[in-house]
């Protein structure tokens, strides 16, 4: 007969396998047309709704859409010349382990990423300029742009499980701008603690290495 140890160590592989086969779903609805514009993020394990999120969004228009951009440009251009700056200075011990172990982040992201399905994709989108020529070259330049998204989506992930719905409507008669946007990802328990595992493991190889927090030199 098997011992407790025995059962509880059979016991704690069963659950450990039936929780790796959970699949963790991330969905994303957004919305923006007048008047109902708003995004809501939920994320579930199996069928159990663990956290969502409900953000309603003021009516925007193409302009503020261009500032947000060239704020985000700028932004990010100062980051970038900030971080330069950073790494010329002395940096605590611990920010530069850090900053050291950053680099590995790729690594468990791309398995993620590799081992992730899409089990929907609904996009839809209606653009109007007001200038019947112009709406018809924003509507291919849309196209084109969607087609090479859906590639670099579908060369990235593991596989789409469901056919993906694109739409784009013109209006030639006026100047309006709609969007909806119902994704869905999946993506398995088993993954999520391989990839923790993984960068522990490069931590941890990273200190036997000897890079470890350096302590400052006087």
């Amino acid at each position: 007969m098997l011992g407790l140890g025995a059962i509880g160590f059979i016991l704690a592989l069963v659950l450990l396998y039936t929780l790796g086969r959970l699949r963790v779903f991330l969905e994303l609805n957004l919305t923006l047309e007048p008047g109902n514009s708003d995004l809501w993020v939920g994320l579930r394990v199996g069928r159990w709704l663990v956290w969502r999120q409900h953000w309603r969004l003021q009516d925007v228009t193409w302009q503020e859409l261009l500032l947000v951009a060239r704020q985000l440009r700028d932004m990010t251009r100062a980051l970038e010349e900030k971080t330069i700056r950073a790494t010329t200075l002395r940096l605590p011990g611990l920010l530069r382990t850090l900053l050291r172990w950053a680099r590995w982040a790729p690594i468990p992201a791309e398995y993620l990423l590799r081992r992730m399905s899409c089990q929907r994709l609904d996009w839809t989108t209606r653009v109007g300029t007001g200038n019947p020529a112009l709406t018809g070259f924003t509507v291919g330049c849309l196209w084109a742009l969607k087609h090479q998204l859906l590639r670099t989506l579908a060369r990235g992930i593991d596989k789409m499980t469901a056919i993906p719905r694109i739409a784009i409507t013109p209006d030639f008669t006026g100047t309006s701008f709609a969007l909806a946007l119902h994704c869905i990802f999946a993506l398995r328990v088993g993954h999520i603690i391989s990839a923790m595992g993984s960068t522990g493991w490069l931590m941890f190889c990273s200190f036997v290495r000897g890079e470890r927090i350096e302590q400052p030199s006087h």
